[in-house]
This record gives C-alpha cells, sequence and structure tokens, in this order.
C-alpha cells in the first residue's frame, strides 16, 4: 500500500504543479473525478492505464509518476496503450 500512497502524492504533486485542477485532469484523462480522488490519497490501486492516462492529462512522463523504485513499469502502461 505505500507504493500506492507515494504515488498518489506524485500524482497530485505534478498535478498542481501543472496548475491544473482535479476536476480538469479528471475531465482530459476521461476518468471519473472519484476515481483520481481516490488514486491521489492512496485509496486506489493504480493500474498502468490509470498512470498513462493521469500522465498525458498532466502533460508528463508515466515514469513521473510512480515512485523510483517502481519507475520502471511505465514501460508497460506506454506499450499498453500502444504508443512507443
Amino acid at each position: 500500500m505505500l507504493m500506492v500512497k507515494s504515488a498518489g502524492a506524485l500524482i497530485r504533486h505534478k498535478r498542481t504543479e501543472a496548475g491544473l485542477s482535479m476536476s480538469e485532469v479528471a475531465r482530459r484523462a476521461d476518468m471519473l473525478l472519484t476515481r483520481l480522488w481516490k488514486i491521489e490519497h492512496g485509496e486506489y490501486y493504480l493500474r498502468a492505464e490509470d498512470v498513462t492516462k493521469i500522465a498525458r492529462a498532466i502533460g508528463c512522463d508515466p515514469r513521473d509518476l510512480l515512485p523510483a523504485d517502481h519507475a520502471a513499469l511505465a514501460p508497460m502502461a506506454t506499450a499498453e496503450e500502444g504508443t512507443p
């Protein structure tokens, strides 16, 4: 659960750093606002698809949304979406 909470904190940090509201990121990511809130607060397990969608919505690399020791998982997220 620690990785989920720290990833949520990184997502919240990157979102606020980009000057985006939760509502805007949820809209851009085609995700329910409640789901994004739960992800940011570590109450929802992240899927590779979630990381990819949120990264695109924020405008960052998916690896930027994962703790350093889990960033190697991000290329799988991009591959699943069919992007290089």
